[in-house]
């Protein structure tokens, strides 16, 4: 099982990111190896659609369960789409968090009971100096990546309401 918590730092000893679109780090805990993969958040500096560009990249990195402190309904609809289980509410350091949901402390979390917090739509003052992204590519293909995601998300969606309408 991969387990993705947003990192403030790029060590076990990090704190659980309450930016979960923006941190800087995402730790990818493997159980089976009991080892951690800590990789730089390629959505940090991304214009616009940082959480959902951040949460298909965990889609694409395999994760089985995200720990965070909290996230926005865009990136969590992602998550939830390609069948990632979320919990929120989590704090401490990647190592404490992991340890805490092995032991089972953290309550079982469906799809209908995930809080997710309000979208801040926070954009950052640009100036001339301001590099957009120098991955515009990886960026793209991200955002074309997280589309196709809530595509299938939507045609499910969908479906059942069909479904319930008959």
């Amino acid at each position: 099982m991969i387990i993705c918590l947003p990192a403030d730092g790029n060590s076990e000893n990090s704190s659980v990111s309450s930016s979960f679109g923006r941190c800087p780090y995402y730790a990818f805990y493997d159980t089976e190896k009991d080892s951690f993969e800590i990789v730089p958040n390629p959505a940090m500096n991304a214009m616009s659609g940082a959480g959902i560009q951040a949460a298909q990249f965990i889609v694409n990195k395999g994760a089985d369960v995200v720990l965070t402190v909290n996230m926005g309904p865009n990136s969590g609809e992602v998550l939830l789409g390609a069948g990632i289980k979320i919990i929120t509410g989590v704090t401490g350091s990647l190592r404490d968090a992991v340890e805490r949901f092995k032991k089972g402390e953290f309550s079982g979390v469906d799809s209908g009971k995930v809080k997710f917090s309000e979208p801040k739509h926070e954009h950052r003052q640009e100036t001339s100096s301001y590099n957009a992204n120098p991955d515009l590519k990886s960026e793209i293909k991200n955002l074309h990546d997280a589309v196709n995601v809530l595509a299938e998300r939507t045609e499910k969606l969908l479906k059942r309401i069909e479904k319930l309408e008959e």
